[in-house]
């Protein structure tokens, strides 16, 4: 099949399918939002933990293409924080998991 595009030339016609796939484990919990401060961070990072999310936690610092930076288990009555001074400058993805399911947040390093 031949088509014509606005200034008359004339080329092939490709028919393309896209499938558009809802990635899984990136659920959103209206009534959580996890949060970190300061962002950017310099030398150490705090977490605010909501009430609602009770037990041990898991918090996992990764890097952008995937390596697992740190893992750190705490309870909700700890003190949510952790140090990053021995880290590159850079953007990393926190996750902390809970029995309520996995919270996600961008954190930004930067050395002064």
């Amino acid at each position: 099949m031949k088509e014509t595009n606005a200034a008359t030339c004339v080329g092939n016609k490709v028919d393309k399918i896209i499938n558009i796939v809802k990635p899984t484990g990136l659920e959103s919990n209206a009534n959580f939002a996890l949060n970190s401060y300061p962002n950017p961070a310099h030398d150490r990072v705090q977490f605010d933990i909501p009430n609602q999310v009770n037990g041990s936690m898991t918090l996992v610092l990764t890097d952008m293409i995937g390596r697992q930076v740190t893992r750190k288990v705490f309870k909700t009555q700890e003190d949510a924080s952790f140090s990053v001074s021995d880290l590159p400058s850079g953007m990393y993805l926190v996750s902390l998991e809970t029995t309520a399911g996995t919270y996600r947040v961008k954190l930004e390093v930067l050395k002064q």
